[in-house]
């Protein structure tokens, strides 16, 4: 029900921080740009993920590009390093894209999901 006042009527939810509330707002325009490539046809590529990236950090961090440092994991003795970032996304999207399945029509994806 929560969810539902956020995305529906723009009301914060009393107790919870404006970062969950972005969360779930991003979620849904994330969810709907995903559509929309879909059906416009278009092949999942990087600036695609960066976009998905960007809409889903909006108003929580900077997002869409890769980042330049180390990041730190509190109690976790790894630092994940920089550098590898765009080679390693790029790999995954070449996966991905080569996945050996049959792609659903756009039509056939989004008539039972509803946000």
């Amino acid at each position: 029900m929560e969810t539902k006042v956020v995305l529906e009527d723009g009301i914060s939810v009393g107790g919870k921080e404006l970062r969950e509330i972005y969360e779930v707002v991003n979620h849904k325009k994330a969810y709907q740009y995903v559509k929309k490539c879909i059906a416009e046809g278009k092949i999942l590529d990087e600036p695609i993920v960066k976009d998905i990236h960007a809409i889903l950090t909006e108003n929580i961090i900077v997002g869409g590009i890769y980042r330049n440092q180390e990041v730190r994991i509190s109690g976790a003795g790894h630092v994940l390093p920089v550098g590898n970032g765009r080679y390693l996304s790029q790999k995954k999207i070449d996966w991905i894209i080569t996945m050996p399945w049959k792609p659903m029509r756009y039509e056939e994806s989004s008539e039972n999901l509803q946000i």
